[in-house]
């Protein structure tokens, strides 16, 4: 419900669905979003510009430095601080990025042919 896979929170009210669990006093809801898409760029964003992220990017640096293939299992070590469950948060994050592996790839090949779509339709003389 709410196609939140990253377990991302929102602070205004309505914005998503109030967690059971949320202490009196708390105001943060679990996001809703309305496609898959949605979901996984603002991830995406999070992960690029959050600082409890930076672990994470500063081994993607590193992958990129060694000219390695970046996998997304090669990175979740770098968000072992983020979560105060440890390497639980990371097990279950493998898993997670194990069964929705062909969804984030349906994700990424759909945003790389709309891509291209929209490059040759405003490319000079492509009428």
């Amino acid at each position: 419900d709410g196609l939140n896979f990253f377990g991302q929170w929102c602070f205004s009210e309505g914005c998503g669905i109030v967690p059971d669990s949320r202490p009196e006093g708390a105001n943060h809801e679990v996001q809703k979003f309305a496609t898959v898409n949605a979901s996984v760029r603002s991830y995406l964003r999070n992960i690029n510009t959050h600082p409890a992220y930076l672990d994470l990017r500063v081994l993607r640096e590193q992958k990129r430095l060694e000219g390695a293939d970046i996998r997304a299992l090669d990175l979740t070590p770098g968000l072992l601080s983020y979560s105060e469950r440890g390497e639980d948060y990371i097990d279950e994050l493998n898993s997670m990025i194990r069964v929705n592996r062909p969804i984030i790839v349906d994700v990424i090949e759909s945003d790389a042919n709309s891509n291209a779509e929209a490059n040759s339709n405003s490319a000079p003389g492509s009428e």
